[in-house]
């Protein structure tokens, strides 16, 4: 009985063992979402291991979570605060993680072959690349080719299913971009919508192939001159 339960365990462990696999040094971080765009992107081939590639390391900001309560007390016309807009040193002084910053550099600075293209001048962000084996490592992950379907062109991007961030960045570290984020088809695009196609035909020359462009903007709001004012103290976008 006692071998029965054993070997049913171990098979539990076996099967979520191939989905997930714990760590004591890392933490999983993001997960791909192909599941969104599978019908535009095919698998190509591994990524081969000498194959350079680029991420970019997001740093974790400070005090975001007080910004949103900031900008409402300054936009109150009934608080005494009312149009003392940050300028955009104090929002910088307000969250910046330099700290965090630095840790992520002294991290990626300590793995052989990892180049700092650059680092943003108030640590946003941190731009490096490497070989492929290289992150493979650090992020505990494999990488594949994919190529985006599009009878026009042909992109292969290098991706992952996820990746894992060491536990001594894990404070540091809001993302990682170019690892596991593919692209939506319609990034670039901003479709109109269908109704808006059967408007006069003065207000759809502005309109091309079906997208909203300022010229169209213009025209269906009859919007004579977007040239700005000195006069002006506020906008609405």
């Amino acid at each position: 009985m006692y071998t029965l339960v054993v070997l049913v365990v171990y098979s539990v462990f076996i099967m979520l063992g191939s989905s997930f696999t714990p760590s004591p040094t890392h933490i999983l971080k993001e997960k791909s979402n192909l599941s969104l765009y599978s019908k535009y992107f095919s698998f190509v081939s591994e990524s081969e291991k000498s194959q350079m590639h680029s991420v970019i390391f997001a740093v974790i900001q400070l005090n975001v979570e007080n910004l949103k309560d900031v900008l409402q007390d300054v936009s109150d016309p009934l608080s005494v605060n009312y149009g003392r807009h940050w300028t955009k040193q104090e929002i910088v002084d307000h969250t910046s993680n330099i700290k965090g910053c630095q840790a992520i550099l002294q991290h990626l600075h300590s793995i052989r072959d990892v180049k700092i293209d650059e680092d943003t001048q108030h640590g946003d962000y941190i731009a490096a690349t490497a070989p492929i084996h290289a992150w493979e490592h650090m992020f505990m992950t494999t990488f594949q080719n994919y190529e985006f379907n599009d009878q026009n062109k042909s992109i292969v991007i290098t991706r992952a299913e996820e990746y894992w961030i060491p536990s001594v960045l894990s404070m540091h570290v809001s993302a990682v971009f170019n690892t596991v984020q593919f692209p939506s088809p319609n990034a670039n695009s901003h479709k109109m919508d269908p109704q808006l196609v059967s408007l006069s035909s003065a207000a759809s020359e502005g309109m091309i192939n079906g997208f909203v462009t300022p010229a169209f903007i213009k025209k269906y709001y009859n919007v004579s001159n977007d040239m700005g004012s000195m006069q002006v103290t506020q906008a609405v976008y």
